[in-house]
């Protein structure tokens, strides 16, 4: 499969993937990134977007089929946002500002000393040679870590 990246300029990140995937050829006839409007107009690619996060809450959204991409999963949490960035209206707090209880940030730096802990681990096992049953065993305990991490947004 022939798979072309591209980012718009706002942070968006395109791929191009051959329409017909039993038909596309295994290696590009052309380089490997071609201009965005030769993809366009060849007709043999189509957009793809990555499923996204909703903006508030964070919980996956599904895929759209066309029209404009969603950025919140629900009514309500399209509301919360709207009514914070109207609190933060004249304080000069930035809106992409993460606001959080001390206690949240505590244990959030604490979780993360245990992550890099655990790949530090990871790396010193590897260095000796540790048998790949160790070193998985480890690596299973960083992704455990990871995602306690990734559910602190929900916490607050």
């Amino acid at each position: 499969m022939v798979v072309s990246p591209y980012t718009l300029g706002n942070g968006q990140r395109l791929e191009f993937v051959p329409v017909n995937e039993s038909t596309a050829p295994s290696t590009p006839s052309t380089p490997s990134t071609p201009s965005p409007q030769s993809a366009a107009s060849s007709g043999t690619r189509t957009r793809r977007r990555a499923p996204k996060a909703c903006a508030w809450c964070g919980k996956q959204l599904g895929q759209l089929a066309t029209g404009r991409p969603r950025k919140f999963c629900c009514a309500a949490c399209r509301q919360r946002a709207y009514e914070q960035r109207q609190q933060l209206k004249g304080t000069g707090i930035p809106a992409d500002a993460v606001i959080m209880p001390q206690e949240v940030a505590a244990r959030f730096q604490d979780e993360l000393f245990e992550l890099r802990c655990a790949a530090e681990d990871i790396l010193t096992a590897a260095r000796e040679g540790e048998p790949a049953e160790e070193i998985a065993e480890l690596a299973d305990e960083v992704v455990g870590l990871a995602k306690r991490l990734e559910k602190i947004r929900g916490q607050q």
